[in-house]
Order: structure tokens, then C-alpha cells, then sequence
């Protein structure tokens, strides 16, 4: 192949990859296709062209591409080994394509092949333990960390990954060996500190097991795995409030970290804290039973129970330790914490009240007051609750945002914006604090300064000075301000400041349609139907074929019962999306409402037809055969509607025995034995659903 062409196939390669980049994925593959036109034996445009082709959601041609991209890869290292068996950098890279497409015993016998011509490569052994453990063939794997060591002894990478495999086998004692060789090298490695930490609890040996959790913990206070982890060592040396004291930070950590994800159903974190904690209410009952004059027990047993969530009997035993010592502060304080849980922030105002009346220097009441004031609504009085909490303690940084918070709410912008500052002054790292303060900032029109600190606000994802001014650059364009309002509508629900941001957009540019549907999209959530309609309206004067804008118009007009203008809206979605069931279906409910039955049903059948696990449309058919009373059908499309419902995996599932129970729609069949017998049946019940209206035909843009 001349050197023309193999310059032709890297421009190429180089413009179908740009084109991905972009998302223009019909221009890389013709790209990647004229590459292989020139080139059929690259794997690179095999590659290219598979990921282009799942870009467009074409995956069974992308999976063919996918597959014919490792027969030329591996067919271009077999042609090489044909002229050059005794390259080992050949035999090594094979061995590497085997282990990357999950291949590990053709990675081993390529490893192998590599280390008959050179055997003292580290690198190729430690690949080659790899391959083994993922085969489970640990003991084989742990030689072959061995070899590597001899090679490179004082590699901290091989003695951990060795210690892992000791780990894995249950060899704690070898595995602890290796981990200390490599913490020599590498002393600030939690990971290995924390492996080794387990090891340690494996072996029975809790105190050490704590000392290396320790070590991580000074470092990174904020892991709730390691915190849980401290806490059954604890449990291990038999100290429970230890135990439950690292439990309790774990849960707490753990909350409020925004990547946890449960990995099943059981939560063995809660259910080793609620099990201790049982363990200790049982104590407490039984020294009452001898006792059941000890304040100090009930006080105890009432924090128990206010640990597991149980508040209604911790204010209870709260009230039994209150009958005996009733001028205890601690008690009125957490008395008035078990109320705030429940709801009963009146309650719970008298309890602080209590408390800061037995101990005036009591901060957190006068706190914990402030919030229960402004759960109220009752804001003023609520900032002059946090006055007196900021008096007894000024560099409580929880207090400033709640001030700040309250003066928002009251429409206090500049003053909010004060107490944001002095939080960041205490706490440089209170992220929320950051995003309220962005929130503020956009009421004033102070959109640099609100960037910066919607910027700075995401502790996952903080950005270098460099970009920080790159995106404030940006904000010249109206484009920008789309974007950053998608954000907020998508990830916070902020639509009023969303809408702040699109005004300043059109401002800029009034023919951004994306801007008007959104806008559109937020006022709708704020239940400002008329100002909605007219952005929708807008959005399609620009665009008559805008996504969704049809649809959501007919939705929004259907809220305010102007049904035969909705009913116009869905007819015209779908003219351009002539196959959505969502809109099929919401226009066979309007055509209900009007009194088109026969139509209704028709427009119902033809969502069925087109998605029959399309659960909302079986409901709107039971609802209109409820209604004409037709007991047969009616129940046999509500209980399709609730089996399709408790088969999706869906973290809300829709309770639809809950909203015939509630439906008007369902009165003329309420009294039938066969419709309560469906109705009572709650096997499949997961969650409380709202209105059908409100929750399933919109289409958020």
C-alpha cells in the first residue's frame, strides 16, 4: 500500500472520528467506509464505524462492525507472527487483545508464547496473573506475581494486586505481607490501607483493623464505606456505642453523597445498626422493668428509638423521662427534634422553647426553632430565631444558610446574598451554600458572578480557573444561557431561575426555539398555563414542527379544560409523530371528555396496537368503559394496566388500584365485588401514584 493512501486512511480516520465527536454519525461512516475502501484489512474503521452506527442506535449493524474490528485486529498480529514468530512484543500485544475482549484463556497461551523468548518481563507475568484470576485460577495467578516481583521486588502495583488475589482466597495473613510491602513504597494509598483494614477484621484482629481504617480516615473523613467498616470492627471488639457512633456517620455520609447506589435490597448497614440498636432497646426495657423511675433510661431509650425513625414512641419515652426530671434541657431538645420529624413543628417550637428556657445558652434549639418557624412559613419570626442562635454561636456556618435561606424566601435577595458569603467564609466547601447563592445571584441579574458559583457548586465535577473563564466568556451567547437553564430545569427543578436565564436568552435572540420551548416547559411546571401556552405557541411560530411542543401544547390546554384546543394540539403532534402512544393516548382521553367514545377507543386500540406494554393507555380504557358502566371490559383493561405496571423495574412504580379508588371515572362500577376484589388485592402494590393528569402523559423537553 503506498504512502498516499496510508496518509489518505489516517485523514480518514482522523474526520470520522471528529464527525462522531460531533455526532454527526452518518458523515463518519461514510468516512470510515471510504477508509476501508483503501484499507479493507484496518481494524480502526471496522472500529469506528461500529461506534458510529450505535450512535444512530443501529446496534445489531454495530455489533457486525464491533465483530469484523477483532477478526482484522487479530488477523494483522497473526500476519506479522507469520513472517516474525519470535517477537515477543507480537505474542505480548495478542495477549493483550485476548485479555481486553474478555478471552483469558487464549490471553494466557499467547503470555506464555511471549515469556519462552523473554521471561524476565515483569509486565508480561503480572498480565499473565491477571488472566489467571479472572479465570479463578488464583494459585497459578499468585506465581505469577511472584515471578513479576523477582523482577521488580520493590513494585508496590504488584505486591497490592498480589495481596488482592491472597485476599480473594481468604489467605489473610499472606495477603497482610504483601499489602505492608507495598505501603512501604506507597504509604498514602488507602485502598491498600483499607484492604489491609479488612484483612485485619477477617483475622479477628480489630484494634489493628482500626488503626489502619484510622489511617484513611485522617485523610478522608468522609468515606461512609470505611466508616461502616470501623463500626464492625468495633462490633467485633463488642464496643456498641463505638459501633454505633461509626454506623451512624456512615449513614449520615452516605445520604448525602450524590453517587451511592444501592446494590440490592437488603441495606446490611442499616439492618447491623437497627439490629444493635434493638439489642439496646431490650437492655433499656429490662433496667425499666426494675426501674421505671430513671429518667436518664428513658431519655436513652427514647434516642433509640428516635434513631431507627420510630419518633412517635421516642416522644413518648420522652414524655415518661420529662414526667421525672422536667427540667431537663437535653430532653426538651430532643424531644422537640422527634416532633420536627413528624411534622408537628407547633409541638416542636414549644419543645425548643423548653429547652432554651432550661439552658439559654442552647444554640441548637434556638436553630432547630428557626427551622421549624420557617417549615411554617413564618420566615420573619424564623430570622429572628437564627438572631438568637447566631448571638450564642456566630461561626456556626448552618446557621448563616439558613438565615440566608429565610431572607430568599421573603424576598431579601442582597441581604440572602450576605449570609451566603459568611457561610463561605466559615465553610469554603459548603457546595449547596454555592448554589444558593447562584440562585440569588440570577434574581439580580448577576449572571457572571451566579456561573462562577453554580461553577464551584458540584464537588464531583469542579472546574480549572481556565474553564471557569471560559464559560463566563460564553455567556455572551444566548446559547449558553439555553444550556445552563437545561440544567437547572433537569437537575435541580430551579424553573423560576431557569426562566430568568431564558428571558436573558431571547433577550439576546428571540428566534431560539429550544429557548421558548423550555421556558414553556418551566412555566407549565409552575402552573402558569396561559404564559406556557404562549411560549408553546412561540416555539412552533418559529419552528411549526418543534419537538414536543405539539404534544406538551395539548397537554397544558388540557389542564385548563380547553379540551378541543388540546385535542387539535395532539392531532397535530401527530401528524409529525404519527406512532407515539403517549400522544395517541392522551388524544383518546380528550376525545372522552368531549363525549367521543367511539373515537376515544379507537385512538386507545391504535396506542395498543403500537406499544401494547403501554400501561396509561389500559387505564384511560378502563376509566371510559367505567364510566358507560361495562364491568367486563373496564376490569379487564384496569387489571392489564396494574400487571404491565408491577412487571416494569422502575424505581416509582404507578399504583393504579390507588387512582381507580380515587377516580371519579370508576363510581358507576364502585360497588361491584369483581372491581373491589381487584382493587383490595395489593400484592403488586409499590408506591402511591398522583392523578393521572399529573403524572404520566407529559413529555418534558
Amino acid at each position: 500500500m503506498s504512502e498516499d493512501s496510508l496518509a489518505a486512511v489516517e485523514d480518514l480516520l482522523r474526520e470520522g472520528f471528529d464527525y462522531c465527536d460531533n455526532e454527526d454519525y452518518e458523515s463518519a461512516i461514510a468516512c470510515f467506509d471510504k477508509a476501508l475502501e483503501l484499507h479493507p484489512h484496518d481494524y480502526r474503521p471496522w472500529q469506528g464505524r461500529g461506534d458510529a452506527l450505535y450512535g444512530l442506535e443501529r446496534y445489531e449493524e454495530g455489533d457486525i462492525s464491533y465483530q469484523k474490528a477483532q477478526e482484522e485486529e487479530i488477523s494483522s498480529i497473526d500476519r506479522q507472527l507469520a513472517s516474525q514468530p519470535y517477537n515477543y512484543q507480537l505474542w505480548k500485544e495478542k495477549g493483550d487483545f485476548f485479555y481486553d475482549y474478555d478471552r483469558y484463556d487464549e490471553a494466557v497461551v499467547s503470555y506464555d508464547r511471549a515469556l519462552t523468548i523473554q521471561f524476565d518481563d515483569s509486565d508480561t507475568w503480572v498480565k499473565r496473573g491477571r488472566s489467571l484470576q479472572e479465570l479463578e485460577r488464583y494459585d497459578e495467578a499468585v506465581n505469577s506475581f511472584n515471578k513479576a516481583l523477582e523482577f521488580q521486588p520493590d513494585d508496590p502495583s504488584i505486591w497490592k494486586e498480589k495481596g488482592d488475589i491472597l485476599h480473594l482466597q481468604g489467605r489473610c495473613i499472606e495477603a497482610i505481607v504483601s499489602y505492608d510491602k507495598a505501603l512501604e513504597t506507597i504509604p498514602d494509598d488507602f485502598s491498600i490501607w483499607a484492604e489491609k483494614g479488612r484483612c485485619l477484621t477477617n483475622l479477628e484482629r480489630y484494634e489493628e483493623a482500626i488503626s489502619s481504617f484510622d489511617k484513611i480516615l485522617v485523610a478522608k473523613p468522609d468515606e461512609w464505606e470505611i466508616w461502616e467498616e470501623r463500626g464492625i470492627a468495633f462490633e467485633g471488639l463488642g464496643i456498641v456505642d463505638s459501633a454505633l457512633e461509626c454506623y451512624d456517620r456512615s449513614l449520615y455520609l452516605r445520604e448525602n453523597d450524590p453517587d451511592y447506589l444501592p446494590i440490592d435490597d437488603t441495606d446490611y448497614l442499616w439492618e447491623r445498626t437497627k439490629t444493635l440498636r434493638l439489642h439496646k432497646i431490650a437492655e433499656y426495657d429490662n433496667l425499666l422493668a426494675v426501674n421505671p423511675r430513671d429518667w436518664e433510661t428513658w431519655f436513652n431509650h427514647g434516642q433509640e428509638l428516635a434513631a431507627l425513625n420510630k419518633y412517635t414512641q421516642a416522644i413518648a419515652s420522652y414524655d415518661k423521662a420529662l414526667q421525672i426530671k422536667p427540667n431537663s434541657q437535653e430532653v426538651w431538645y430532643l424531644r422537640g427534634c422527634a416532633l420536627f420529624n413528624i411534622d408537628e413543628y407547633l409541638d416542636a417550637i414549644t419543645s425548643y422553647d423548653k429547652a432554651w428556657e432550661y439552658n439559654p445558652n442552647s444554640f441548637m434549639a434556638c436553630y432547630y426553632r428557626g427551622q421549624a418557624l420557617s417549615k411554617l412559613g413564618q420566615h420573619q419570626e424564623a430570622i429572628a430565631s437564627f438572631d438568637m442562635a447566631l448571638e450564642l454561636s456566630s461561626e456556626t456556618w448552618e446557621i448563616w444558610d439558613s438565615r440566608g435561606t429565610a431572607l430568599f424566601t421573603i424576598g431579601d435577595t442582597e441581604e440572602a446574598i450576605v449570609n451566603y458569603q459568611k457561610v463561605l467564609e466559615i465553610n469554603p466547601h459548603a457546595y449547596e451554600t454555592f448554589f444558593k447563592m447562584s440562585m440569588a445571584l440570577i434574581h439580580l441579574g448577576r449572571f457572571p458572578e451566579a456561573l462562577v458559583c453554580h461553577l464551584r457548586s458540584n464537588p464531583k465535577d469542579l472546574v480549572s480557573e481556565t474553564d471557569e473563564q471560559e464559560c463566563l466568556t460564553s455567556l455572551q451567547h444566548p446559547q449558553a444561557l439555553f444550556v445552563w437553564a437545561e440544567d437547572l430545569v433537569d437537575n435541580s427543578s430551579n424553573y423560576q431561575e431557569a426562566i430568568i436565564l431564558l428571558n436573558r436568552a431571547i433577550d439576546m435572540d428571540s428566534n431560539i426555539e429550544e429557548a421558548w420551548n423550555l421556558k414553556a416547559y418551566a412555566l407549565l411546571q409552575l402552573h402558569e398555563y396561559e404564559q406556557a401556552i404562549a411560549s408553546y405557541d412561540k416555539t412552533l411560530e418559529i419552528n411549526p414542527e418543534s419537538e414536543y411542543a405539539w404534544f406538551n401544547r395539548g397537554f397544558t390546554l388540557e389542564k385548563i379544560n380547553r379540551n378541543e384546543e388540546a385535542l387539535s394540539s395532539y392531532s397535530k403532534d401527530l401528524e409529525i409523530y404519527p406512532n407515539n402512544p403517549q400522544t395517541l393516548t392522551n388524544r383518546g382521553r380528550v376525545l372522552h371528555k368531549l363525549g367521543w367514545e367511539n373515537e376515544a377507543i379507537l385512538s386507545f386500540d391504535k396506542a395498543i396496537k403500537i406499544d401494547p406494554s403501554y400501561d396509561p393507555v389500559f387505564y384511560e380504557k378502563a376509566s371510559l368503559y367505567a364510566r358507560k358502566g361495562d364491568i367486563q371490559l373496564a376490569i379487564q383493561n384496569l387489571a392489564t394496566a396494574i400487571e404491565i405496571a408491577a412487571e416494569q423495574e422502575l424505581e416509582t412504580q404507578i399504583d393504579y388500584r390507588e387512582w381507580a379508588e380515587k377516580d371519579p371515572s370508576f363510581d358507576n362500577i364502585r360497588n361491584n365485588p369483581h372491581f373491589q376484589n381487584l382493587i383490595d388485592d395489593t400484592e403488586n402494590l409499590i408506591i402511591s401514584g398522583e392523578e393521572l393528569l399529573n403524572t404520566v402523559e407529559f413529555v418534558e423537553d
